[in-house]
């Protein structure tokens, strides 16, 4: 159970979900407050490190798939 927070009671076929404090996923350990840690959001750093997203040498199409691939299963 989450210590310090607000107990939700959630039932999915009259079964009650467990509330976590972590919980891995796509590789990233999410945490209650929403932060996570681990390889795809180190990845999406490096990439915006890299300046991937301004390049112009790289076609958008390239990058729509880039940003499916690794921002949006770490931001949601």
């Amino acid at each position: 159970m989450v210590s310090n927070s607000i107990a939700c009671r959630i039932l999915i076929q009259n079964e009650q979900m467990e509330q976590v404090d972590t919980f891995p996923y796509l590789g990233s350990l999410i945490t209650e407050d929403g932060e996570h840690n681990g390889i795809p959001y180190q990845v999406t750093q490096r990439a915006a490190d890299q300046k991937i997203w301004k390049s112009h040498s790289i076609p958008i199409s390239m990058k729509i798939r880039l940003m499916k691939a690794l921002v949006w299963p770490v931001a949601v």
